[in-house]
């Protein structure tokens, strides 16, 4: 899957500035609204998932005046400020700060614009509500005058199958992200967008109403993973689980209803017959001994040849088994992870070379480790 970077607003304004080289200041004028250096007038970041306009503004400072724009986000979360130079000699800087004096705190790392570098993107993370100051300072002569925007990812939210949704895990903390399932499937979890310069990983678990894990441990997932994973689940309310060091990102949850018909235990088991297919689901909240079972009967000794695939989780996997009737061990089983999700069974007795000997059989898919997900079964 091909990962998108999170767009900078910075290009957008780069690329009407740039229409026609000559003219910045008007062509620019139509854009921004121009804030006054003593002005108080406070700026409510925009969170990204909403339809509201991200504005853009402008301040005009030099070396005797350091400004100080006050910033409302109204959650924990991540702001994300755009910026782009128009008027500059030299260099300036541009943070974000606790309170509007040069003694407080730095938020996250402040960003240098200057001639070899006039366009970039900051990112803060913030644990609480409230309102910050983005400060903007020279020490150099001249006048300057930077562009900016203002938005936030929450961390945490509600989410839509199907639908992206910007996020963040602040300082690496866990965000929670709800979603709700009408039935028993699978959620196939992706990462299609990141403010990452590098290749990021996301530590994920899924969670239930009461943000108990029901997946076991975090699970990685990354690059070469396709940054996507899967969890079964049933009807009801879940959690996910995320924490990364990506300043934000674009996650989406899919959720896909499976209609299923196997036996709770050996004694419910349906039947598969030949060339039939069977599809399944075990879920994050099933026990590790509990399982979908099904059940065949051949008349003579002949070649048996099942083919599988799967959708799982990364904490382990699917593990299918085959017993004889009236026996409670297993005489063969095969595991399927998210490193080799398909694959071809032939089970075999013992003394009949590759072939299984007449009577009835018992398959059962259960998980190993923490491992849940999708499976499909085909007798070939």
């Amino acid at each position: 899957m091909k990962k998108t970077k999170l767009l900078s607003l910075a290009l957008t304004i780069a690329l009407v500035l740039t229409t026609v080289f000559a003219g910045t200041e008007s062509i620019f004028a139509a854009s921004s609204q121009e804030m006054q250096a003593k002005s108080t007038d406070q700026i409510n970041a925009v969170n990204l998932n909403s339809k509201d306009k991200v504005d853009i503004w402008s301040i005009s400072y030099d070396k005797n005046t350091t400004t100080y724009i006050p910033v409302y986000i109204p959650k924990a979360g991540t702001f994300k400020i755009d910026l782009q130079g128009i008027d500059y000699q030299y260099g300036s800087n541009v943070k974000l700060k606790n309170a509007p004096t040069a003694s407080a705190g730095s938020i996250g790392y402040g960003k240098y614009i200057s001639a070899s570098s006039p366009e970039a993107v900051m990112y803060a993370s913030v644990s609480t509500a409230g309102t910050y100051y983005l400060e903007f300072s020279t020490t150099t002569s001249g006048t300057y005058k930077t562009a900016f925007s203002v938005s936030y990812a929450p961390a945490g939210g509600t989410l839509k199958s199907g639908t992206e949704f910007f996020g963040t895990s602040p300082n690496g903390k866990v965000s929670y992200y709800k979603i709700t399932t009408k039935g028993t499937g699978y959620l196939k979890v992706t990462f299609p967008s990141t403010a990452s310069e590098y290749s990021p990983s996301y530590s994920v678990k899924l969670m239930n109403s009461k943000k108990k894990s029901i997946s076991g441990d975090y699970q990685s997932v990354y690059s070469s993973k396709n940054y996507t994973t899967y969890f079964g689940v049933g009807k009801g309310t879940y959690y996910i689980a995320v924490k990364t060091s990506d300043p934000m990102y674009g996650m989406k949850a899919t959720y896909t209803k499976v209609t299923e018909n196997s036996g709770s235990t050996k004694s419910k088991a349906k039947s598969i017959y030949k060339k039939g297919t069977k599809k399944g689901i075990i879920t994050a909240a099933q026990s590790s001994t509990s399982g979908d079972w099904y059940k065949f009967k051949i008349t003579k000794s002949q070649t048996v040849k099942f083919s599988v695939s799967t959708l799982t989780s990364s904490n382990g996997g699917l593990r299918i088994s085959f017993y004889k009737a009236g026996s409670s061990y297993a005489f063969g089983s095969q595991s399927f992870s998210s490193y080799t999700p398909s694959g071809t069974i032939q089970p075999y007795t013992y003394g009949y070379g590759k072939k299984l000997s007449p009577g009835t059989y018992y398959v059962k898919v259960q998980k190993y480790s923490s491992g849940n997900g999708y499976y499909k079964m085909k007798w070939l």
